[in-house]
């Protein structure tokens, strides 16, 4: 992956729209990141790291913490880069989620995550989506955003932990840059053909004795069956002889099929005599009940005949019963003429009741609308001044919300004022600290000088040597060389001394012209705040602060009087409003009035006509009911039911007594039949003892179902013996050449998984993981090696740590002064970064010349220079720039100033110490 462009937009400390143009950079080379500590450096990575995989280089912040804090509702936050992978260029432009200004309206809304990326190269149709983006990225350049910071964005914090990783981490990492999936994999689908020959082994054993637990064994052969449940070995001759154990059960069974089919014939003889005995008594018992049925009978034919007599008695009174129902019948229409003109004159007296009661409810509104209307009119007098005020009081109003308004503002100026205030101070009181030290410092340094002034005759005689000229008196031979004072520093001493006076002195210098600045504000701020205070009070206090109170007491005050004439506005308003809705309202309700007298005096007149209608109605139907027998049609028709329902009654009572005794006599002779039939039946039937069939009946029964039950039993064991052997035939088999094959799978396996080596746990993706890992610690000690002057190489560790865990992928470190190895913990500070950057670069060789499918165009180092002395940083740099000639490109952060005079091309970032804002540019100092 070589970078293109970046663009950087509301993104972290850069609001405004950034641009970083690689290219300018060349294509190959060492190019240096540069500024001060929090300016934005390791933003250019975070945002590169983010392009590609949603989140930043670091470990210590999420992509929703990445939005400028700087940035409004109306600047996005996203990043655009353009990149180069194997020859084709793509362009991913992606935001975190944000919230922005919203489209519609003034509130503000949420801008969901997204991402496109487009193939510039191709032209194939661009992924969108955060997660196929993603996916996509990793599939472009063969690594997950872990390993790319590893290996191609060393941030900060993260440089050394190739060198100091354990070989569990180590192996992640070389499974995705070497490909070395496929040996863990074998290893797991080994793992997975172990358990399942393991299982169907153990499935098979577990068959066989399930088997051998099924058997049933008769007494002489308890022993052989109890040796195989035992042992779980069968043998030919055991399968042999439970065969035989088969045939004798068959032999059993047969005979005592013979001896149930000789008791079941003696069964169904007994049977069919009992039945006839059984039946026999039954025919008894039935002509006993069927006599005393007849009996029964003839008794009830008795009491029915004497019931018909009286029926017939009652037909003669029949004939006077309907003569009398005839004639009621007839008069029930002069019932119904009087039945409807009672119901026409109880709907009369309804509408006169409806009549009266809208009269007296229309009198009741009349008298309220009258006594409303006036109340109103009284009202409408009293408000004829209402609005006099309304225009005076708003006015006021007004005048006192500026007042309060101006006075806020005014208070506002002082929170600036008081930051400015804490800046201030803050700032003298650094200087102060600073003059101090730059004090201390110049008295160290004219110390120093006046030594060395004085000691310099001993500082020029430790460089003569004999035979050479004296640079003052020119002599070869030097007797007595003049000594110089232990106290006396030497001249890179005092030049060192010298530069951090200087740099102090320029300090205070800056911090001098940053207090001047904050004063101007103060000062500023202060005439401000007076100006505009004056514009409200009357007086003006001398102190600044007393200002704050005045102005305070002034918008407590204001506020007190605008709420009292607030108040009286309202009420203004109310009695205008009021006075306009009864200006509108008392012709509405004269109107009303008129319009109720005129409803009542139709209403009065129609209920006089209704009165007249009801009195003639009631004298007409008192003529109407003067000579009938009863009181209404209701009662008369009552009547006439009641005479219809004795007359059914004598019917029905006739014909229901002639059929009961019709029906009673047939049952008798029918009776009398089926008692002489019984008595011939019973007279053809032998006669038995009932008592001893049926002893003999349960004799047999006994003995078959003692026969059924053996035969039961061999059946079962039959069954589970023919099922059990049958399963021991099959299984026994397969057992040796199951256990064979789980033999060869398990020796494989822990081959593989490195659990057969007694000297540690070695698995096969580990072994494959070391070949790589001494490759690029060849291509690593060959740089480090340089570095240290040929002092320390690195060395990996071959001896395990317990037997619990995998080992191989560790290092020592080799120290040829010594002759020792040690721990690479052991190393100082600037050591351990000769042995990371070594490692890294061996690693960035080893990636290149396998077949792993990662190609490295570029690298990033954030800082680690720093702790590097003058000869060490030639070497490490010089490692860079021999790494950098194979068309790779090299971004290093460093605040070592050799390194800007040594790099030719250059980002300069730099930070606006009030606002907080990042910004950069290019420089190609060629």
């Amino acid at each position: 992956m070589r970078p293109i462009k970046l663009t950087m937009t509301g993104f972290e400390s850069y609001l405004e729209k950034t641009e970083i143009d690689f290219d300018k950079l060349g294509t190959k080379g060492l190019y240096l990141i540069s500024g001060d500590t929090g300016s934005g450096k390791t933003t250019i990575f975070d945002a590169i790291t983010f392009a590609l995989y949603g989140k930043p280089s670091g470990t210590n912040r999420e992509a929703e913490m990445l939005r400028s804090d700087f940035a409004d509702t109306d600047t996005p936050t996203e990043v655009e880069f353009t990149f180069e992978s194997r020859g084709k260029q793509y362009r991913i432009k992606r935001n975190p989620e944000y919230q922005r200004k919203s489209k519609r309206g003034t509130g503000a809304t949420a801008e969901k995550a997204n991402a496109v990326l487009k193939f510039l190269t191709t032209g194939d149709t661009p992924v969108e989506g955060t997660t196929n983006v993603d996916e996509k990225v990793v599939e472009i350049l063969k690594l997950k955003k872990d390993n790319f910071c590893k290996i191609a964005m060393i941030a900060q914090g993260a440089f050394q932990e190739m060198l100091t990783a354990k070989t569990e981490d180590k192996k992640k990492l070389f499974r995705e840059l070497f490909a070395t999936e496929k040996y863990k994999t074998l290893t797991e689908n080994l793992k997975t053909e172990n358990s399942a020959a393991e299982r169907e082994l153990s499935e098979k054993k577990k068959a066989l004795s399930n088997a051998l637990n099924e058997l049933y064994a008769f007494s002489e052969e308890n022993s052989r069956i109890a040796e195989m449940k035992a042992t779980g070995l069968v043998r030919q001759e055991d399968i042999a002889a439970l065969e035989e154990y088969e045939k004798k059960t068959d032999d059993k069974l047969k005979k005592l099929d013979s001896d149930f089919k000789s008791i079941s014939e003696k069964i169904k003889k007994n049977e069919i005599n009992l039945r006839q005995a059984e039946h026999k008594e039954e025919l008894k018992k039935n002509l006993q009940v069927t006599k005393e049925e007849i009996a029964k009978k003839e008794n009830s034919l008795k009491l029915l005949s004497e019931k018909l007599k009286v029926c017939e008695e009652n037909l003669s009174k029949k004939t006077s019963l309907s003569e009398d129902a005839t004639r009621l019948k007839d008069s029930l229409d002069d019932y119904q003429k009087i039945n409807d003109e009672e119901k026409k004159l109880s709907l009369l007296r309804k509408e006169i009741i409806t009549l009266q009661e809208e009269i007296q409810n229309k009198k009741r509104q009349l008298e309220e609308k009258q006594s409303y209307l006036e109340k109103n009119k009284v009202l409408l007098k009293e408000l004829d001044n209402a609005g006099l005020n309304q225009l005076e009081l708003e006015q006021e109003c007004k005048r006192l919300y500026e007042i309060t308004k101006d006075a806020n503002e005014i208070l506002k100026l002082f929170d600036d004022l008081s930051s400015v205030e804490k800046e201030y101070k803050k700032l003298t009181e650094n200087l102060i600290e600073k003059e101090k030290d730059t004090e201390e410092k110049q008295n160290e340094y004219n110390e120093k000088r006046r030594l060395y002034n004085a000691e310099i005759a001993g500082i020029l005689a430790e460089s003569l040597e004999e035979g050479k000229p004296c640079p003052v008196c020119g002599s070869l031979h030097h007797p007595e060389k003049a000594l110089k004072s232990p106290a006396a520093p030497s001249k890179e001493q005092l030049e060192a001394l010298e530069k951090n006076v200087n740099q102090l002195k320029d300090k205070c210098s800056s911090l001098a012209k940053e207090a001047g600045i904050s004063m101007e504000r103060k000062t500023s701020l202060e005439e401000q705040i007076r100006t505009n205070a004056s514009k409200i009070l009357s007086e003006l206090p001398e102190e600044i602060h007393a200002v704050s109170k005045k102005l305070e007491e002034t918008i407590s005050q204001t506020s007190r009087e605008l709420e009292s004439k607030d108040a009286e506005l309202k009420e203004a308003k109310i009695k205008v409003q009021k006075k306009n809705n009864l200006e509108k309202e008392i012709p509405s309700l004269e109107e009303a009035v008129k319009t109720l007298s005129e409803k009542i005096q139709g209403l009065e007149k129609e209920s006089i006509e209704k009165e007249s209608e009801k009195k003639n109605s009631e004298n007409n139907l008192s003529e109407k009911k003067a000579g009938l027998k009863f009181e209404d049609m209701q009662k008369a028709a009552s009547a006439l039911k009641e005479l219809n329902l004795k007359i059914q009654k004598i019917d029905a009572d006739f014909k229901q007594a002639q059929e009961e005794c019709n029906n009673c006599d047939k049952d008798i002779h029918a009776a009398k039949g089926k008692a002489e039939q019984i008595t011939a039946e019973i007279n053809t039937l032998p006669e038995y003892d009932l008592a001893k069939l049926s002893e003999e009946k349960n004799s047999l029964k006994n003995s078959q179902d003692k026969i059924l039950s053996e035969k039961d039993n061999l059946l079962e064991a039959r069954g589970r013996n023919s099922s059990a052997i049958k399963s021991i035939k099959e299984i026994t088999p397969l057992i040796p050449v199951l256990e064979k094959k789980y033999e060869m799978i398990n020796s494989l396996y822990q081959i593989t998984a490195g659990t057969s080596n007694a000297d540690g746990k070695l698995s096969l993706e580990t072994f494959v993981q070391i070949k790589y890992l001494d490759e690029i610690t060849r291509y690593a000690n060959a740089r480090l090696k340089v570095m240290t002057d040929r002092q320390y190489e690195l060395v990996r560790k071959t001896e395990k740590a317990d037997n619990r865990s995998q080992y191989g992928l560790d290092f020592n470190v080799r120290d040829f002064y010594t002759g020792k190895e040690r721990s690479v913990q052991s190393l100082s500070g600037g050591e351990k970064f000769q042995a990371s950057l070594s490692l890294a670069l061996g690693l960035a060789d080893e990636i290149q010349n396998s077949n792993g499918g990662i190609k490295l165009d570029t690298m990033f180092i954030d800082e680690g220079f720093g702790t590097l002395d003058q000869d060490t940083l030639n070497k490490c740099m010089k490692s860079l720039e021999e790494l950098s000639k194979d068309n790779k490109q090299i971004g290093i952060i460093s605040h070592v100033e050799e390194l800007k005079e040594r790099i030719p091309h250059k980002i300069l970032v730099t930070k606006d110490k009030f606002s907080g804002k990042s910004s950069l540019e290019i420089v190609n100092d060629l």
